[in-house]
Protein backbone atom coordinates (compact mmCIF):
# COMPACT_ATOMS: atom_id res chain seq x y z
CA UNK A 1 0.00 0.00 0.00
CA UNK A 2 1.07 3.65 -0.55
CA UNK A 3 -0.30 7.08 -0.22
CA UNK A 4 -0.42 9.80 -2.43
CA UNK A 5 -1.26 13.33 -1.60
CA UNK A 6 -2.61 15.92 -4.09
CA UNK A 7 -3.24 19.69 -4.26
CA UNK A 8 -6.08 20.92 -5.97
CA UNK A 9 -9.34 22.87 -6.49
CA UNK A 10 -11.19 20.43 -6.07
CA UNK A 11 -11.26 16.58 -5.19
CA UNK A 12 -12.29 15.36 -8.77
CA UNK A 13 -9.15 17.32 -10.04
CA UNK A 14 -7.63 15.86 -7.02
CA UNK A 15 -8.11 12.48 -8.41
CA UNK A 16 -7.56 13.21 -11.91
CA UNK A 17 -3.56 13.89 -11.04
CA UNK A 18 -3.34 10.64 -9.27
CA UNK A 19 -4.81 8.77 -12.20
CA UNK A 20 -2.62 10.03 -14.53
CA UNK A 21 -0.01 9.37 -12.56
CA UNK A 22 -0.97 5.99 -12.23
CA UNK A 23 -2.79 4.73 -15.43
CA UNK A 24 -6.74 5.30 -15.31
CA UNK A 25 -7.03 1.82 -16.01
CA UNK A 26 -5.80 1.43 -12.29
CA UNK A 27 -8.58 3.06 -10.72
CA UNK A 28 -10.02 -0.19 -8.75
CA UNK A 29 -6.43 0.02 -6.82
CA UNK A 30 -7.52 3.40 -5.45
CA UNK A 31 -8.66 2.09 -1.38
CA UNK A 32 -9.66 5.34 0.54
CA UNK A 33 -9.64 9.17 -0.19
CA UNK A 34 -9.08 11.84 2.48
CA UNK A 35 -10.02 15.49 1.43
CA UNK A 36 -9.29 18.31 4.04
CA UNK A 37 -9.30 22.13 3.79
CA UNK A 38 -5.70 23.43 2.97
CA UNK A 39 -6.38 26.94 2.88
CA UNK A 40 -4.90 29.29 5.51
CA UNK A 41 -6.23 32.10 3.63
CA UNK A 42 -8.75 34.93 5.07
CA UNK A 43 -12.50 33.34 4.11
CA UNK A 44 -12.52 36.55 1.43
CA UNK A 45 -9.88 35.01 -0.65
CA UNK A 46 -11.81 31.62 -1.05
CA UNK A 47 -11.53 32.33 -5.04
CA UNK A 48 -7.96 30.86 -5.02
CA UNK A 49 -8.68 27.99 -2.44
CA UNK A 50 -7.03 24.97 -2.52
CA UNK A 51 -8.14 21.04 -1.19
CA UNK A 52 -5.46 18.63 0.34
CA UNK A 53 -6.04 15.13 -0.83
CA UNK A 54 -4.57 12.23 0.25
CA UNK A 55 -5.16 8.61 -1.54
CA UNK A 56 -4.41 5.44 -0.88
CA UNK A 57 -3.49 2.97 -3.41
CA UNK A 58 -3.57 -0.82 -2.97
CA UNK A 59 -0.52 -2.61 -4.27
CA UNK A 60 -0.34 -5.27 -6.78
CA UNK A 61 0.04 -8.34 -4.26
CA UNK A 62 -2.85 -6.71 -2.11
CA UNK A 63 -5.03 -6.38 -5.03
CA UNK A 64 -4.44 -9.44 -6.39
CA UNK A 65 -5.22 -10.52 -2.95
CA UNK A 66 -8.65 -9.05 -3.55
CA UNK A 67 -9.03 -10.39 -6.45
CA UNK A 68 -8.58 -13.99 -5.52
CA UNK A 69 -10.38 -14.04 -1.80
CA UNK A 70 -13.81 -12.43 -3.62
CA UNK A 71 -13.57 -15.15 -6.32
CA UNK A 72 -13.40 -17.74 -3.74
CA UNK A 73 -16.28 -16.31 -1.77
CA UNK A 74 -18.11 -16.51 -4.98
CA UNK A 75 -18.08 -19.88 -4.85
CA UNK A 76 -19.49 -20.02 -1.82
CA UNK A 77 -22.04 -17.75 -2.75
CA UNK A 78 -20.67 -15.13 -0.76
CA UNK A 79 -21.01 -11.33 -1.99
CA UNK A 80 -18.23 -9.11 -0.79
CA UNK A 81 -18.95 -5.50 -0.69
CA UNK A 82 -16.44 -3.88 1.00
CA UNK A 83 -13.09 -4.80 1.69
CA UNK A 84 -10.71 -2.79 4.41
CA UNK A 85 -6.92 -2.87 5.14
CA UNK A 86 -6.61 -2.54 8.80
CA UNK A 87 -2.49 -3.26 9.02
CA UNK A 88 -0.13 -4.11 6.95
CA UNK A 89 4.14 -4.58 5.98
CA UNK A 90 5.95 -5.35 3.55
CA UNK A 91 5.12 -9.07 4.16
CA UNK A 92 1.47 -9.19 5.61
CA UNK A 93 -1.86 -7.58 5.43
CA UNK A 94 -5.36 -7.44 7.15
CA UNK A 95 -8.09 -7.45 5.34
CA UNK A 96 -11.55 -7.10 6.63
CA UNK A 97 -14.20 -8.13 4.80
CA UNK A 98 -17.67 -7.10 4.60
CA UNK A 99 -19.79 -9.80 3.17
CA UNK A 100 -23.97 -10.78 3.15
CA UNK A 101 -22.88 -13.73 5.13
CA UNK A 102 -20.49 -12.71 8.06
CA UNK A 103 -21.89 -15.74 10.11
CA UNK A 104 -21.53 -18.69 7.11
CA UNK A 105 -17.79 -16.82 6.45
CA UNK A 106 -16.95 -17.28 10.02
CA UNK A 107 -17.90 -20.62 10.94
CA UNK A 108 -18.18 -22.54 14.22
CA UNK A 109 -15.33 -20.99 16.07
CA UNK A 110 -13.53 -19.41 13.47
CA UNK A 111 -12.78 -22.55 11.39
CA UNK A 112 -14.31 -21.34 8.12
CA UNK A 113 -12.50 -18.16 8.08
CA UNK A 114 -9.14 -20.07 8.74
CA UNK A 115 -9.48 -22.32 6.13
CA UNK A 116 -10.34 -19.64 3.24
CA UNK A 117 -7.41 -17.66 4.32
CA UNK A 118 -5.04 -20.92 4.43
CA UNK A 119 -6.45 -21.64 0.65
CA UNK A 120 -5.99 -17.94 -0.02
CA UNK A 121 -2.70 -17.70 1.16
CA UNK A 122 -1.77 -21.06 -0.89
CA UNK A 123 -2.58 -19.89 -3.88
CA UNK A 124 -1.14 -16.45 -3.55
CA UNK A 125 2.27 -17.63 -2.66
CA UNK A 126 2.90 -20.98 -5.00
CA UNK A 127 5.79 -20.36 -6.84
CA UNK A 128 6.82 -17.27 -5.48
CA UNK A 129 10.10 -16.91 -3.66
CA UNK A 130 8.75 -13.80 -1.18
CA UNK A 131 6.26 -15.24 0.76
CA UNK A 132 3.09 -12.18 1.62
CA UNK A 133 0.90 -13.18 4.49
CA UNK A 134 -3.04 -12.51 4.00
CA UNK A 135 -5.23 -12.05 7.70
CA UNK A 136 -8.89 -11.79 6.83
CA UNK A 137 -10.85 -10.66 9.13
CA UNK A 138 -14.59 -9.94 9.57
CA UNK A 139 -16.74 -7.58 11.61
CA UNK A 140 -13.93 -7.67 14.46
CA UNK A 141 -14.27 -11.53 14.53
CA UNK A 142 -10.37 -11.61 15.60
CA UNK A 143 -10.08 -9.20 18.18
CA UNK A 144 -13.23 -10.74 20.10
CA UNK A 145 -11.90 -14.64 19.59
CA UNK A 146 -8.56 -12.92 21.38
CA UNK A 147 -10.77 -11.99 24.20
CA UNK A 148 -12.91 -14.74 24.82
CA UNK A 149 -9.30 -17.08 24.49
CA UNK A 150 -8.10 -15.02 26.88
CA UNK A 151 -11.20 -15.13 29.32
CA UNK A 152 -11.17 -19.25 28.59
CA UNK A 153 -7.23 -19.45 29.83
CA UNK A 154 -7.90 -17.88 32.71
CA UNK A 155 -10.58 -19.53 34.34
CA UNK A 156 -9.00 -22.83 33.20
CA UNK A 157 -6.53 -22.02 35.13
CA UNK A 158 -8.71 -20.85 38.06
CA UNK A 159 -10.57 -24.42 37.80
CA UNK A 160 -7.56 -26.01 37.40
CA UNK A 161 -5.97 -24.77 40.95
CA UNK A 162 -9.06 -25.19 42.56
CA UNK A 163 -9.42 -28.82 41.27
CA UNK A 164 -6.04 -29.78 41.23
CA UNK A 165 -6.28 -31.59 37.98
CA UNK A 166 -5.30 -31.13 34.77
CA UNK A 167 -7.71 -30.02 31.97
CA UNK A 168 -7.31 -29.93 28.22
CA UNK A 169 -8.92 -28.07 26.03
CA UNK A 170 -10.40 -29.40 22.51
CA UNK A 171 -8.27 -28.81 18.97
CA UNK A 172 -6.63 -25.22 18.00
CA UNK A 173 -5.01 -23.96 15.32
CA UNK A 174 -1.16 -22.18 16.11
CA UNK A 175 -2.76 -18.53 16.73
CA UNK A 176 -5.29 -19.63 19.00
CA UNK A 177 -3.03 -21.88 21.09
CA UNK A 178 -0.29 -19.16 20.75
CA UNK A 179 -3.09 -16.97 22.78
CA UNK A 180 -3.84 -19.63 25.45
CA UNK A 181 -0.02 -20.01 26.16
CA UNK A 182 0.77 -16.50 26.02
CA UNK A 183 -2.08 -15.42 28.66
CA UNK A 184 -1.15 -18.08 31.18
CA UNK A 185 2.87 -17.71 30.60
CA UNK A 186 3.70 -16.00 33.66
CA UNK A 187 1.44 -18.07 36.18
CA UNK A 188 3.54 -19.60 38.80
CA UNK A 189 1.68 -22.39 39.81
CA UNK A 190 0.31 -23.11 36.60
CA UNK A 191 1.19 -23.91 32.93
CA UNK A 192 0.07 -25.07 29.50
CA UNK A 193 1.51 -27.59 27.07
CA UNK A 194 0.26 -28.77 23.18
CA UNK A 195 -0.23 -32.22 22.71
CA UNK A 196 -1.08 -34.28 19.58
CA UNK A 197 0.71 -33.82 16.01
CA UNK A 198 -0.78 -32.28 12.66
CA UNK A 199 -1.62 -28.63 12.67
CA UNK A 200 -4.40 -28.33 14.97
CA UNK A 201 -3.29 -29.82 18.27
CA UNK A 202 -5.17 -29.65 21.90
CA UNK A 203 -3.67 -27.70 24.88
CA UNK A 204 -3.11 -29.10 28.56
CA UNK A 205 -3.68 -27.05 31.32
CA UNK A 206 -1.75 -28.29 34.54
CA UNK A 207 -0.53 -27.53 38.02
CA UNK A 208 3.21 -26.86 37.65
CA UNK A 209 4.15 -28.59 41.09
Amino acid sequence: MKVIEKEAKSEEEAINQVLKELGTENKELIQNIEVSDNNSKPSFLKFNKKLKVKVTIFDQREQEAVSVVKALLAKMNITVSDIKILEFDDTMVTLDLDTDKDSLLIGKRGKTLEAVQYLLNVILNRKKEEKFKVILDVENYREKRVKALQKLAQNLALKVRKTRKEKILEQMNPYERKIIHSTLQDEKDVSTESIGSGVFKKIKVYLKH
